[in-house]
This record gives structure tokens, sequence and C-alpha cells, in this order.
């Protein structure tokens, strides 16, 4: 850390980091100076790139003919069946 004791200026709490700010120095050059803070544009970090060899899994669901979805369309027909067979009996009661 640089000797700031012959320096007119103050210290400053800034992100929680203690940053000395000269006499007409601006706020950005103090925090450049001290080391402490990254510009946002930094390039320190890699853009992220896509996972290769990753494959995307097959959803069985999607499959009209597969065994999932077959199973899913009995289901959904034997509610709608059930459905209509109590829609009469609920309409009686209201």
């Amino acid at each position: 850390m640089a000797n700031y004791s012959n320096e007119d200026g103050v210290w400053r709490t800034i992100g929680g980091r203690r940053v000395f700010i000269k006499n007409g120095q601006s706020l950005e050059e103090a925090m450049k100076e001290s080391g402490k803070f990254k510009k946002k544009d930094d390039n320190n970090n890699p853009p992220r790139q896509k996972a290769k060899g990753l494959k995307k899994e097959a959803n069985p669901y999607d499959d009209p003919e597969s065994e999932e979805s077959q199973r899913l369309q009995s289901i959904q027909s034997r509610y709608d069946e059930y459905l209509q067979a109590t829609e009469g009996r609920n309409a009686s009661y209201g």
C-alpha cells in the first residue's frame, strides 16, 4: 500500500474497501489507483461458452408412440370420461 502521509486528501470506505482520495482527484481515479476495484468490462472473466459434448436428453413424452406418452393419453382420456360422467350429478346439487 502506498504511503499517503505526505499527501492532502481523505480516506473513504467504498464498497467495504478503504480508498485514499487525493485533493482534486476524482473518485474514479482514486478507485483505479487503489487497485482494489476492477473495471466492469475487465476481461479477467472469459466469455461463457456452451458446454461441449453434452447432449440433450430425449423426452419420452414428446414421442406420441412412446409407452409413456400413450400412458399419459390413457390417463387423460379416463379423466375426461370421469368429468363427463360426474358433470350431470354435480349440476343437480347446485
